[in-house]
């Protein structure tokens, strides 16, 4: 790179991108998805607790800890403690020490072994304004430390997972060795990681379309490629690409146009699932009636099944898409009129050269490695422990805003 995107990255409000895994790593991830979930669980059944309660990852040797404030008004933050009721300042604790995390392999060497050596900060605020406050320091802290480092480093827009929260950022250093994609404009300083990243690529172009659906054969013909081909040539962008996931054992129906990708980081935190896979063929079939090829939302669709779609898509009309009948696809197809949408969202993967949606010059995308991640989770937390302190400077009782840096 000529110059260190999102250095003026603006902190405004703004995950499966884990690489090349193999199906047995993907199922293993899955696993750990799940008792991280079983934990979450655990967290939000905990009734009118009377003393502090700790979050432990699982029950292994050096694990993560994380002490929270409860129903008494006493916060004990972190292992070393010192958070009292009154939150009139922010508090704060950071840890040191060694961390067993049960990645799905090595990566990285020592950087991201099953264990190493991480860094914890946890903040502690009773407003939203402190919170941001308190996040702002953190966040010029690891900029500051980085940079001494001597590391070529940029802060970008994050995901934040299962952790929660909708304001994160992490801190990258550029190596074409790692697994995470960083798009970024080199002209306004916008920078995030592929699986937050948006773009101003234009929404699909309406045309004049027929009054109603027209089904046509297409025996043996499977993929975009080959509906783009003679006899039928229909151009990847005027067709929709009909994606079947379960969300949490729930099927949901993605609709993407068919020169797009789409982005499961981006699904699963709309669907707000834990757990997401592609549908299998014969789960497909049991659902629609026909095979991947052939798929649809025009007909067929049970009731209780949502239909996520792709913002591109809104208002697009004169689509082509499956029938779902096995050798048959649907063209003049208008998405508002023919196709029951439950909701709409930013669900595709930004490619590189399209324009920012900040400014319109052409983005770029960087490979790079995480050094650093802080979140803003405000009152997730505390509001499923009924967690509060006293801020006295009001008088009153509130919610504690709870903040992690790692």
């Amino acid at each position: 790179m000529n110059s260190s995107p999102g250095h003026d990255t603006a902190m405004a409000p703004p995950r499966l991108h884990e690489g090349r895994a193999t199906r047995a790593e993907a199922e293993a991830g899955n696993f750990r998805r799940s008792r991280l979930r079983a934990l979450i669980q655990k967290v939000e059944v905990v009734e009118n607790p009377q003393f502090t309660v700790a979050y432990e990852q699982w029950p292994v040797q050096h694990r993560t800890r994380v002490s929270v404030t409860t129903d008494n008004g006493e916060c004990l933050v972190g292992e070393s403690g010192g958070a009292k009721g009154d939150l009139s300042n922010p508090k704060s604790d950071t840890e040191i020490s060694t961390k067993f995390r049960d990645e799905i392999r090595p990566r990285f060497g020592l950087m991201r072994a099953k264990e190493f050596i991480m860094k914890d900060a946890y903040s502690f605020d009773a407003t939203d304004e402190g919170a941001m406050a308190s996040y702002r320091r953190m966040y010029d802290a690891y900029t500051r430390i980085f940079n001494r480092c001597g590391l070529k480093n940029f802060p970008v827009e994050a995901d934040t997972g299962v952790i929660g929260g909708n304001y994160s950022h992490e801190f990258m250093v550029p190596a074409e060795t790692c697994e995470n994609d960083v798009v970024y404009c080199d002209a306004c300083g916008y920078a995030a990681n592929i699986e937050k990243a948006t773009s101003g690529v234009p929404a699909t172009a309406a045309r004049d379309a027929g009054p109603a659906p027209e089904k046509f054969a297409t025996p043996g013909v499977v993929t975009i490629e080959a509906l783009a081909k003679e006899p039928y040539k229909v151009p990847a962008n005027r067709q929709i690409k009909t994606l079947i996931y379960l969300a949490d054992s729930q099927p949901v129906i993605v609709l993407i146009r068919g020169d797009d990708q789409l982005n499961e980081t981006k699904f699963m935190a709309r669907t707000g699932a834990v757990e997401a896979r592609p549908a299998t063929p014969d789960e497909i079939f049991a659902l629609l009636g026909a095979h991947p090829g052939s798929l649809g939302a025009v007909a067929n669709v049970p009731a209780h099944v949502k239909v996520l779609a792709d913002e591109r898509l809104r208002g697009a009309n004169d689509m082509t898409t499956g029938a779902n009948e096995d050798g048959f696809h649907l063209k003049s197809v208008s998405l508002e009129r023919d196709i029951r949408v439950t909701s709409w969202h930013d669900l595709r993967t930004v490619k590189e050269g399209e324009p920012c949606a900040k400014c319109a010059k052409p983005l770029k995308i960087q490979r790079a490695i995480e050094v650093g991640h802080v979140f803003k989770l405000g009152t997730k937390y505390s509001e499923k422990l009924n967690a509060r302190s006293e801020e006295r400077r009001v008088g009153k009782e509130c919610r504690s805003r709870w903040s992690p840096y790692h």
